[in-house]
């Protein structure tokens, strides 16, 4: 994890105002896009990235919640 998945796993998911399901998801595909963009060999992507953008999308949703 990253200082920003402590953070929003402490201040978010701890609080229940996060689903655990995101925040595992999420960082599931920031490390698929890490070995992609850094990786010296060919990296394959062994998700299904449809349902990374329908994730993504509830995860939105969300957070526009939380904000308003």
């Amino acid at each position: 994890m990253t200082e920003l998945s402590d953070y929003v796993e402490e201040k978010y998911v701890n609080t229940k105002l996060l689903n655990r399901d995101f925040l595992d998801y999420l960082d599931t595909l920031r490390d698929a896009r890490h070995e992609t963009q850094y990786s010296l060999g060919f990296a394959e992507i062994e998700m299904d990235l449809h349902a990374g953008i329908v994730v993504c999308r509830e995860f939105m949703k969300a957070v526009d919640v939380l904000i308003k």
